[in-house]
């Protein structure tokens, strides 16, 4: 059988969200090719890459809450799903370059890099702050600044 965890044991609720975003950005990668291509004058529905943002949205929160309170998490690489989003959409514009606009990159197309660059930027952006506070080897301001807001607490309080 098929294991699309890639591991053995308990499936946390992140592996379920990421093979759900896995099916989701399969299908909405097709719909926006089957549009570029204009088969047959199909379109992506309006709200799928909203649908798309909500659902990257929830798997960036819990995967990114599993890292802060040492819950299980696994590290996965999304810059896979940016890169392969950007080298899409540079293929489709060569290809309305080299077509004389005979095809044109689909709305949705942006509208869905647009959703991933955004919770690609938050979720580095925990990642760093995470490094920050809880690293020997970061910068450690964060981790000091509450070191010595709970020293000085602690002073006023005796």
């Amino acid at each position: 059988m098929l294991n699309l965890f890639g591991k053995k044991g308990k499936r946390s609720k992140t592996d379920y969200l990421f093979v759900m975003l896995a099916i989701w950005t399969s299908v909405q990668f097709v719909m926006i090719i089957v549009e570029f291509i204009k088969y047959e004058n199909f379109t992506v529905p309006g709200g799928m890459p909203f649908g798309y943002f909500m659902l990257l949205l929830l798997y960036i929160i819990k995967k990114e809450s599993d890292r802060w309170l040492k819950i299980h998490w696994e590290k996965r690489v999304g810059e896979f799903y940016l890169i392969g989003w950007f080298v899409a959409m540079m293929i489709m514009f060569i290809i309305e370059f080299s077509t004389d606009g005979e095809y044109k990159v689909p709305r949705k197309l942006f509208e869905t890099i647009i959703a991933i660059v955004v919770a690609y930027i938050g979720s580095m952006s925990s990642i760093i702050i995470h490094y920050l506070v809880t690293s020997k080897n970061g910068s450690g301001i964060i981790k000091d600044y509450f070191k010595y807001r709970e020293d000085t607490k602690n002073a006023n309080s005796k």
